[in-house]
């Protein structure tokens, strides 16, 4: 946010709400912190030119320039609605679903890994790897294996 001097604004606490006790906050221009308000400068017979009399301004005024903003700029709100619905409806996915597609993964991983293993009992078969290699290759894939069935078990 900037101001009309073309400082930045800060952020102050200006009060808190006596009935919710909720923080209500202030926004002072930056100029004015540090080289005090063109009023008060006045008053003390100092140069005014170039230093800012902006009042600060109450978070309530900025919630009300934004709604003011927002509905000159949206017009047609029924129309952004409905789209917006149509977005969730088109992207919602219930946990059956979800779950669903959870376990067709694993089943797949699991076809995968079986498939290996036949694979590495046909090498094994034929000569292609030793003993030892073909041992600690299927204790691999068991612990694989064992690993995605207690996923899908759990």
């Amino acid at each position: 946010m900037k101001c009309s001097c073309g400082s930045s604004f800060r952020k102050n606490k200006w009060r808190t709400n006596k009935i919710s006790g909720e923080v209500v906050f202030g926004y002072q221009c930056y100029n004015q912190v540090n080289n005090g308000s063109k009023a008060f400068r006045e008053k003390n017979g100092l140069d005014t030119e170039g230093y800012c009399d902006i009042r600060m301004v109450g978070d309530w005024k900025l919630d009300l320039m934004a709604k003011v903003i927002l509905e000159s700029i949206w017009t047609k709100r029924k129309e952004a609605v409905i789209e917006a619905y149509k977005m969730i409806a088109d992207c919602y996915v219930t946990e059956e679903k979800q779950k669903e597609k959870e376990l067709s993964e694993l089943k797949n991983r699991l076809s995968k890994i079986n498939h290996k293993i036949d694979n590495l009992i046909d090498m094994r078969a034929e000569g292609e790897i030793s003993k030892e290699e073909y041992g600690i290759k299927r204790k691999e894939l068991d612990k694989q294996k064992l690993s995605i069935e207690a996923e899908r078990n759990g």
